[in-house]
């Protein structure tokens, strides 16, 4: 995906040409992968509410796919490959070496969790109530998703995998119990597999949620930073005004009015990560997906 805006034009004769800001991010992982299309159309706009500062911009995919970890090294290196990352609050450790953009680029939405399990296992699901009860499942993640530590520093079975698209399969083949997805991911990818993995299906008890936001990540260096407050400014006019919440909505809603999270019972997940300057006793930072009034059941 590649994304011109602004670039030239009568409108800004006679004005000082500022430098046009180049934003690179990695492919998706798979064909399939469409988790981060959404927080490219935030960034997109962010980018567009900065355009009187900052001048104009180019936001385009990068020709390379990245995990996580190499993602990191990636921006860490100065970006010669991809120049933004979305990924999750990081250790603090992380945060010396790069430069985040604090504010949830999806609301908050990557912590709300619901389950793909086995479509003959709900009554297993059924009388988990507790944390505890929770400990007695596995629960399939990809080895390097920051959720797998979360999950195990709350004393939770995980068994991890390799590959994003080999985990469906492992759950349908046994190897866990369940597998956490988002809400917004949830829905989506179940309705692209499931004529494929028909013996998969989402879990209809229980909802998942630990602090998760996602951050854009940055070099720690000059063209980084300014990078970084560009984005920082856009987003920051979004939860002023409450427009990011409403794209969120507008694009999520009905999907995650299917799951029915409010008649689901919530278990709470503590996230050590989270630190002070991550606004969660912030609501404004924040979108609520429980408050999407349920349609039907899945």
């Amino acid at each position: 995906m590649v994304v011109t805006l602004g670039l030239g034009g009568a409108s800004n004769a006679g004005k000082e040409q500022l430098p046009v800001m180049v934003y690179i991010h990695c492919q998706p992982e798979t064909a399939q992968d469409e988790r981060q299309l959404f927080a490219w159309r935030v960034l997109q706009q962010a980018l567009e509410r900065t355009r009187p500062a900052y001048g104009e911009f180019v936001l385009k995919e990068a020709s390379v796919s990245l995990r996580q970890p190499r993602q990191l090294q990636a921006i860490e290196r100065g970006g010669r490959d991809i120049n933004v990352a979305l990924l999750p609050v990081m250790p603090e450790s992380a945060r010396s070496t790069v430069t985040p953009v604090r504010i949830p680029a999806i609301g908050g939405l990557w912590g709300y969790r619901v389950l793909l399990v086995a479509a003959d296992r709900q009554a297993r699901f059924d009388a988990i109530r507790t944390l505890d009860d929770l400990r007695s499942i596995t629960i399939g993640q990809s080895w390097f998703w920051a959720d797998t530590g979360i999950l195990l520093k709350a004393g939770l079975q995980v068994v991890t995998g390799e590959a994003y698209d080999g985990l469906f399969k492992m759950l349908v083949a046994g190897r866990f119990d369940a597998f956490s997805r988002s809400v917004i991911e949830a829905a989506p990818e179940y309705e692209v597999r499931r004529d494929l993995l028909p013996k998969m299906a989402i879990e209809r008890h229980l909802l998942l949620h630990y602090p998760m936001p996602e951050y854009f990540w940055f070099s720690d260096d000059a063209e980084g930073r300014r990078r970084a407050q560009r984005v920082r400014d856009g987003l920051m006019s979004m939860v002023e005004d409450r427009s990011l919440c409403r794209m969120v909505e507008k694009q999520f809603g009905e999907s995650i009015r299917t799951l029915a999270l409010d008649q689901r019972t919530v278990i709470e997940i503590p996230n050590s990560l989270m630190g002070p300057g991550d606004h969660l006793d912030e609501p404004a930072y924040w979108c609520d997906p429980i408050a999407y009034k349920s349609t039907s059941q899945p």
